[in-house]
């Protein structure tokens, strides 16, 4: 019997998951399931995890949880639509909407105080939740994040094909049969730049489950829409105060220091800068020991 085009489809997720299958469990949430990892010692100060574009927990478990759960309880989810997380309506693009979900997550967990960190696009999403609820927040880690207005552009045409009704669905079911091994190498090195990437990480980091069509579309759905959230957030980054951490790398051309980093802990006076020479924009896994530094620091004054 001739396969149809929804047979191969499921098919090809099928056979992703079945080779990235989830590590940590999963609760809902407003009916919704969210893939969850929890590490480390009950009643050590607790570090919630966010992980960036196209990512999944798997990122934070091959460089920097091992190590930080030792001695912190660590916990990380797929963020809503990545990983094992259901999606959120409308893709989830708005981060005032992945942040009300993952709240409530950590409400279900009995989680109420954290010491919070995001990569990346995650870092944008942890800055929104450092202005919109402090409360939360006994200290706050950004890694290679973008913070600040930055004038607009710098996404691929991908996204903005893949981000968009319609052609962007066509896209998303066009992707998997397009994206070769040698393809998916080439994209992901261009984030370790000028790093080499970790010879494992294609193997184990998952990144093939945001070839999935409903991943690649929120995805894409995402990144078309962060910038104008950073233009309308910015102006308020001068009110947040909670105890704060910048980490990112000098060689980052995915998200220059220059224009992010650089000025955010200029406007910021509390907040304390890392800036490493020669890193890009995986400094989690060239250097480890940095973000576990600052993380440290946050949770001693936590």
């Amino acid at each position: 019997m001739e396969m149809t085009f929804l047979d191969r489809l499921l098919r090809f997720n099928r056979r992703v998951e079945a080779q990235f299958p989830p590590t940590g469990g999963f609760i809902t949430v407003q009916g919704r399931r969210v893939h969850v990892l929890r590490r480390g010692p009950r009643g050590a100060t607790l570090v919630v995890l966010i992980h960036g574009a196209s990512g999944n927990v798997r990122d934070w478990e091959m460089s920097l949880l091992p190590k930080l759960s030792e001695t912190h309880h660590v916990i990380a989810f797929d963020r809503p639509g990545f990983g094992f997380s259901n999606a959120l309506p409308d893709h989830g693009w708005r981060l005032t909407d992945q942040i009300a979900h993952l709240r409530a997550a950590l409400a279900h967990l009995g989680v109420n105080r954290f010491v919070l960190a995001g990569h990346s696009y995650g870092g944008s999403l942890a800055m929104r939740w450092a202005q919109d609820h402090p409360g939360d927040l006994a200290g706050l880690a950004l890694i290679s994040a973008p913070v600040m207005d930055w004038g607009g552009g710098g996404i691929g045409a991908h996204y903005h094909v893949g981000g968009r009704a319609g052609l962007g669905d066509l896209l998303a079911q066009l992707v998997r049969f397009t994206a070769t091994e040698s393809y998916l190498t080439d994209a992901i090195e261009t984030v370790f730049e000028p790093q080499d990437l970790p010879c494992r990480y294609l193997k184990d980091g998952g990144v093939q489950l945001a070839l999935r069509p409903h991943t690649f579309r929120t995805n894409s759905a995402m990144m078309l829409r962060l910038y104008r959230q950073m233009a309308e957030q910015a102006p308020r980054n001068e009110q947040v105060s909670v105890p704060l951490e910048i980490i990112h790398g000098d060689a980052d051309t995915i998200v220059p220091a220059f224009v992010h980093a650089g000025p955010l802990s200029k406007l910021l006076p509390h907040a304390r800068l890392t800036l490493m020479r020669g890193i890009g924009h995986m400094p989690h896994h060239e250097k480890p020991e940095a973000i576990l530094a600052a993380i440290n620091r946050l949770a001693a004054q936590a």
